[in-house]
Order: structure tokens, then C-alpha cells, then sequence
């Protein structure tokens, strides 16, 4: 039995899959995808992908840090992946866009490359200003729709409102990431101080997408 096909059927994945493979390897004919693997439950999404950069709702891994498990699981899971590595010798980035097919198992996808990469170079930036956390609530694996009210809808709340509320502002580097994004996602709103003591402030609006502003410049702590 195929490899892949025996890990669906099985649900455990082969031995390479736990392997780092080279950029190369998912250009050429030694990488496939099944399409009948088991869906990941939402508590590996928290697992797995919730600290990892999203684009256009897509997650976006650097072959360099990531098993080919890691692959095939975002494939199997969002049905598309990014990929981001280098041929042998290149010091370029190159970017490649997969969808799954449940025909032919790959497909290749036409995501827009350089809109991908200015994208994900405004993360890391982002990152380097503010660290792990705020990159992930802000760049990472998207939030739901939010819950609306049959009489009002959804308000998206205010940023003078959110930097007036007594509630607690987290230290971003020393809080738990998983706290983070919950309290996000279940109160719509977060504020915290990055490493250079400034307050931003996150909130969601109505289709979860993470709106950001700086609450105060070099704003004390409570």
C-alpha cells in the first residue's frame, strides 16, 4: 500500500514525514498528497498552526523549519499551503502556492508571489518590533466570523473605548500565547505592552480580522 494512503488509513503519518526535507524535494516527483487524511480536530489547529504566519488565510511554512508531516497536514487541513525555501545555492526566497486536489492530489495554485512576500516581510518586521506573541494575534491562523446580534449586528469596538477600559494589559512577552488568542477571540478586543513598553491595542472586526493600534506612545504600565 502507498505510503500516504496507508497513513490515512491508519492515521499515523510514515517515518520521513517526521524528516526536514530540502526545498527541492517538494518540486519534484518524491512529493505527493493523498487527499483522504484525516482533517485535524480545532485543538491541533491551536497546536500547530496557530504560531505560524498566514496569508490570505493560508499558512505559510519555510521548508527549513518544517517536516514534510507538518505539509501534508496543512494540506489536508486548509487544503492550500505556501511554501517558502531555496534552491541549492540560492540565497533568494522562492515562493510556491499548492492547493489540494482530490483528483490528482496537487494543484499548483496562483496566488500572487510577490504580494505573498511583501506580506510576509511586513511580518517579520512586525515581528522584530514587537516579538512572537503580537506577530502571531495579528499575522496568525485567522479568527471565525464574529457572532452577531440579531438586533444590533456586530460593533466593532472603539479604539478610545478599549484604551479607557480598566481591564488588565498583558505583557506580551511573558504571557502564554494560547491565553492570548483566547481572550482575543472571546472578547474581540486585547491590549498589551510589547518590549519597548508601548501599548497596542487588538480587536476583531466583523469577518475576524485583526485591526491594530498603537494605544499610546511609550504609554506607562498600570
Amino acid at each position: 500500500m502507498d505510503p500516504v494512503a496507508a497513513a490515512s488509513s491508519s492515521g499515523a503519518l510514515p517515518e520521513h514525514f517526521s524528516e526536514i526535507q530540502p526545498f527541492k524535494h517538494y518540486l519534484g516527483p518524491y512529493f505527493h498528497y493523498e487527499p483522504d487524511m484525516q482533517s485535524l480536530t480545532s485543538d491541533d489547529f491551536d497546536k500547530d498552526f496557530d504560531t505560524y504566519i498566514h496569508y490570505d488565510g493560508t499558512p505559510v511554512l519555510f521548508t527549513e523549519k518544517v517536516t514534510e508531516g507538518k505539509v501534508i497536514a496543512a494540506l489536508d487541513s486548509y487544503g492550500k499551503v505556501w511554501l517558502v525555501g531555496r534552491y541549492d545555492g540560492d540565497s533568494k526566497l522562492t515562493y510556491v502556492h499548492y492547493y489540494a486536489n482530490k483528483v490528482v492530489g496537487l494543484d499548483l495554485g496562483k496566488g500572487n508571489r510577490d504580494e505573498a512576500r511583501k506580506y510576509v516581510e511586513a511580518a517579520h518586521k512586525f515581528k522584530s518590533e514587537h516579538g512572537d506573541n503580537a506577530l502571531y494575534l495579528r499575522y496568525g491562523r485567522p479568527f471565525a466570523e464574529r457572532k452577531r446580534s440579531k438586533l444590533f449586528g456586530y460593533n466593532v469596538p472603539k479604539w478610545k473605548d478599549i484604551e479607557k477600559l480598566s481591564t488588565p494589559a498583558y505583557d506580551l512577552e511573558k504571557a502564554r500565547f494560547p491565553h492570548l488568542r483566547n481572550t482575543l477571540d472571546q472578547y474581540n478586543y486585547l491590549k498589551g505592552y510589547d518590549s519597548k513598553n508601548r501599548l497596542l491595542g487588538f480587536k476583531l472586526d466583523k469577518n475576524g480580522n485583526v485591526l491594530l493600534e498603537y494605544l499610546g506612545q511609550y504609554h506607562p504600565r498600570v
